[in-house]
This record gives structure tokens, C-alpha cells and sequence, in this order.
């Protein structure tokens, strides 16, 4: 059974992330209390209204977006992004990312945290797209868990986002240690098959077959 968000924590998370009204109904909780939240589509929302003449059970729905965090910063909220969802939450008109060059993007998988200066710099260079959104009304930056995604022109099928947490200080890497390495390999892709008929993707590496042994067996 999945329950819908209490109307005062939709306002919260819907405020702070930059998430349209329309949204409401499609972040759901599995039972009310739950430290989990998930982020299901508009089909899978008129799936779970619909009436059934026989018993249904919904063993899994959605994909997890929000998890409750005990410690966050004061003029942030206690709802963390998800990496597991995040790359589909970010398509949904997300206001609180940052989009970033595909080499800074690797930078901040490998090296795991980027000062602020470094940041400011990056920004400057054009590495980084959307810092002045992420001040608040006083002009200070707004701290808390956001989503780096590709800037425009260097996107890549399917929809890519790491997950991140800015303080006054740095920007943190988020994303589980356990995703890292996927997560490297999803951001350098595979080279398009035009690219590799024109000679420009991956080498294969070739073999002289005069150099095997004279004993290979064939199976």
C-alpha cells in the first residue's frame, strides 16, 4: 500500500528543490511515517487509482528519490536526494542543480569533494551552468543535497545526475561509493557506431595470428 505525501512535507521538499505543484502526486511514501520516498510516473499513478475486480498486490513501484537524513544543515531540509532516482527526478523541471562539463563531472567522481573556490573558478571557466540559482533571498547560497548534471550540448541518453551536497565551504560528492565506478562508466559512455566505422571510438586491439603457437588446439 502506498500512501501520498502530507500536504505541510510536499510544500517543504516542493519549495526547497524547485518542484512544480503538478508533481504532487506522483512522490508517494510505502506506508505513512516511512523514511523513503519514491517518484513513480503519471501511467503507474492512474495504475495504482484503478479499481480491480480481482485482489492486487504492488510489490515494488517507482524508483526511490528522497531519503530522510538525521543530520542536515539548518537552512537546509532533513529529505536527501536519492541517487537511484535522481537522473529521472532531474528531467522533471528540478530546479536545484547544477549543470557541469563532463571532464568537472569526473573530477568530482574521483576526487570526491571541490571546494568552493574551485567551484566559483570552474563557474567562471564555464564548467559549471546555474550557481545564481542557488541563492536565497538574502544572497547567501543556499546549502543542502543538489543534483550536477551535464551542461546543454554535452547530454547523453539516458539522463545522467549525480547526486551532491553544497555547505558554505564545498561541494561534496553524495552519490554511494558502491555507484562510483558505474557511474565513471556511465558518464564516458560507449562510442557511437559511426565513430567507430569512421575510425574515431575505440581502437580494437589486433592480433597477428602469425605469433600464436603452432601447438593451439582448435575446441
Amino acid at each position: 500500500m502506498e500512501t501520498a505525501l502530507d500536504a505541510d512535507e510536499w510544500r517543504t521538499i516542493r519549495d526547497f528543490y524547485g518542484l512544480d505543484e503538478s508533481l504532487a502526486s506522483r512522490f508517494v511514501m510505502r506506508n505513512e511515517g516511512d523514511r523513503s520516498i519514491f517518484l513513480h510516473s503519471e501511467g503507474v499513478g492512474k495504475l495504482l487509482r484503478t479499481e480491480c475486480k480481482l485482489p492486487t498486490r504492488m510489490v515494488m513501484c517507482g524508483v526511490l528519490a528522497l531519503q530522510r537524513t538525521g543530520a542536515y544543515h539548518e537552512r537546509a531540509i532533513p529529505w536527501k536526494l536519492a541517487q537511484e532516482g535522481l537522473a529521472q527526478l532531474a528531467t522533471l523541471g528540478f530546479k536545484r542543480k547544477l549543470a557541469c562539463s563532463r571532464s568537472l563531472l569526473r573530477r568530482v567522481l574521483e576526487e570526491k569533494e571541490l571546494t568552493f573556490k574551485e567551484v566559483k573558478e570552474a563557474a567562471s571557466a564555464g564548467e559549471i551552468s546555474g550557481l545564481e540559482a542557488l541563492l536565497d533571498s538574502e544572497g547567501n547560497w543556499s546549502p543542502g543535497c543538489l543534483a550536477l548534471t551535464l551542461l546543454a550540448g554535452e547530454e547523453q541518453p539516458p539522463p545522467f545526475a549525480i547526486s551532491a551536497l553544497l555547505s558554505e565551504d564545498c561541494l561534496e560528492l553524495q552519490a554511494p561509493a558502491a555507484d562510483l565506478a558505474g557511474l565513471i562508466e556511465d558518464l564516458d559512455g560507449q562510442p557511437m557506431v559511426e565513430a567507430i566505422l569512421n575510425g574515431t571510438g575505440a581502437e580494437v586491439e589486433q592480433v597477428d595470428l602469425g605469433e600464436l603457437p603452432e601447438n593451439l588446439e582448435e575446441d
